[in-house]
């Protein structure tokens, strides 16, 4: 999931007819036909990222915000462009869609694309915001890990990732849940894009 904070240059591209599935805050790459598909840091010498997907590709799944449900799912389907946030910015990302299994954002470290196509995670030692790390790319600063005492940021997208259906606002917070109903476990940061 990717909720903007403030971004530089929104644009659009053709979805790369073998893209399947990329969800919003995902790592993307431009291909030599000019089509858009997820970013994959094994192959770093030709797939540069490019930005962050604003827009999903795919199947509808539970609990999942869409902008029109005719759609199912899939942002593009009608005009097959999808938005991609480049050039600077900040977002919101969630763990689940965004990063490696296991990863635990801290203020301040860099993040690179990772060889799981699209996600970011941990940069090597050696990082810097000024080129390749350990034959890495940079992508990424987490700005804020969101930790539980910093409390609740309403989205203003109503009952997303709500079990009981009710139209509150999802929270983001280091760890966001929604208490008394067993509600699934949404963890985010606020990132600073660097490509």
């Amino acid at each position: 999931m990717l909720i903007p904070f403030y971004h530089v240059i929104p644009a659009t591209y053709p979805v790369d007819s073998a893209a399947t599935s990329i969800k919003k805050g995902q790592v993307v790459t431009l291909t030599t036909d000019g089509t858009v598909k997820l970013a994959d840091g094994s192959n770093a010498a030709t797939e540069q990222p490019l930005g962050l997907a604003g827009d999903s590709v795919g199947t509808l799944t539970a609990g999942q915000f869409v902008n029109r449900v005719s759609d199912y799912g899939n942002d593009t389907g009608a005009s097959g462009q999808i938005t991609v946030y480049q050039n600077g910015g900040q977002f919101y990302v969630d763990y689940e869609d965004c990063f490696v299994t296991g990863y635990s954002a801290t203020t301040g470290e860099l993040l690179v694309l990772s060889t799981d196509p699209g996600l970011m995670d941990t940069a090597p030692a050696d990082a810097t915001i000024w080129g390749v790390a350990s034959g890495k790319q940079i992508v990424a600063r987490v700005v804020d890990d969101l930790a539980a005492t910093q409390g609740a940021l309403p989205t203003g997208i109503p009952g997303e990732y709500e079990p009981s259906g009710s139209h509150e606002d999802i929270e983001l917070s280091g760890a966001s849940n929604y208490p008394g109903n067993g509600g699934p476990v949404r963890a985010f940061c606020r990132i600073q894009l660097l490509i």
